[in-house]
């Protein structure tokens, strides 16, 4: 006996139609159809073939239906229109890895859920979030990642471009539930942070979204901002006159874009419209819009928990075909999802710089019980 919900995670983390997999495997889609609604008794024969064509073993599909992502949660942070079924892959994605965070977590201890949850205005729901993660007001957000992970949000990296999407994030409902950050691996250092800043707003502020989409991401970038480039200490970074080049020292100091340091001296009106629209066409004339200068002053940073978690319970080098079978993962995967965490020694940095920060990359991200 399968379960029908893991034929159908594993084709849609594929990327496949219902009738691809049926030719893949050597039968209908209406045959597909059936097995993943549970009204089909599927042959060993045909469970190997799904087995084979989709990388995951067979004790995947025995498993009970997947942790996923409630449709009306999902917020997607879009650069374009993306198809339905390049949305149902990437959710799929994300599912895996939070089924392995939760797996893990029966074996480990990590940090609990600190990230509050807020009805405030989004400009004083960033300022309470600040506080609540034991940040200072006025200095930069040096290791934004961890100190989220650490706030109890799982953020998966996903390997390479998202195809249109530069993240998505949602509540899971488990027992405890959870903020889930899925961002690609593809963005350069300052839109990394701010789209995962971004998304952390949603989880903040939009546990059941009732407004429309534009209002959403509206409310999500005023966060954003504030908590990246807090107004009191950006009154005072950001003097007028207002250029390109008095902008540029800021950007690897706070660790966002210039184009968003326009964006927040237009919003404090330090700067007008009209300067603010000069100030733009400058960058796109540059050919700043896709590329700024000194994107390397912005370091990547990638998440560290799930391999944290892999760590403790399998040693540094960990086995991924070992890995792969004690979850009933694909070993494609597992391999993949932990190449896109960072290792400790790509966390390593200055402790004197976090000294009074609880997020120190030092700190263990989980310890074993």
């Amino acid at each position: 006996m399968i379960t029908g919900d893991r034929v159908r995670h594993a084709r849609e983390l594929k990327g496949w139609t219902q009738a691809e997999l049926a030719q893949r495997v050597g039968t209908t889609q209406a045959a597909i159809a059936r097995i993943e609604t549970n009204t089909l008794l599927c042959s060993s024969a045909t469970v190997e073939a799904i087995a084979f064509q989709t990388g995951f073993p067979m004790a995947f599909f025995r498993k009970p239906a997947a942790i996923d992502f409630p449709e009306g949660s999902i917020l997607f942070r879009s650069r374009q229109r993306t198809s339905p079924r390049h949305r149902a892959c990437i959710r799929r994605y994300g599912s895996v890895l939070a089924e392995m965070v939760t797996a893990l977590g029966a074996q480990v201890t990590t940090y609990p859920l600190r990230l509050p949850r807020l009805t405030e205005d989004p400009i004083q729901a960033a300022r309470m979030t600040r506080s609540a993660l034991l940040l200072a007001p006025d200095r930069p957000v040096s290791n934004l990642i961890r100190t989220m992970e650490r706030a109890g949000v799982w953020v998966f990296p996903y390997p390479g471009d998202l195809e249109g999407i530069d993240a998505f994030s949602a509540w899971l409902a488990l027992e405890e539930p959870r903020p889930v950050v899925v961002v690609s691996s593809g963005l350069v250092g300052d839109r990394m942070r701010f789209t995962v800043t971004h998304e952390m707003a949603h989880a903040v502020l939009h546990q059941a979204p009732k407004a429309d989409t534009k209002t959403l991401e509206r409310e999500a970038d005023a966060f954003a901002s504030e908590f990246l480039m807090p107004e009191e200490v950006m009154r005072l970074e950001i003097r007028p006159p207002v250029t390109l080049s008095s902008l540029a020292p800021l950007k690897p100091k706070w660790g966002v874009s210039i184009q968003a340091l326009v964006y927040r001296s237009r919003s404090l009106e330090i700067i007008t419209d009209r300067q603010y629209k000069y100030l733009m066409q400058q960058v796109s004339t540059r050919g700043w819009r896709t590329h700024e200068p000194s994107s390397d002053s912005v370091r990547v940073e990638r998440p560290r928990l799930l391999l944290r978690m892999v760590e403790v319970l399998y040693g540094k080098d960990p086995d991924y075909a070992r890995i792969a079978a004690d979850l009933a993962e694909s070993r494609t995967v597992v391999r993949l999802a932990l190449e896109a965490h960072a290792r400790f020694s790509q966390t390593t940095e200055d402790s004197a710089t976090h000294a009074n920060q609880e997020n120190d990359a030092r700190q263990p991200l989980a310890f074993s019980r």
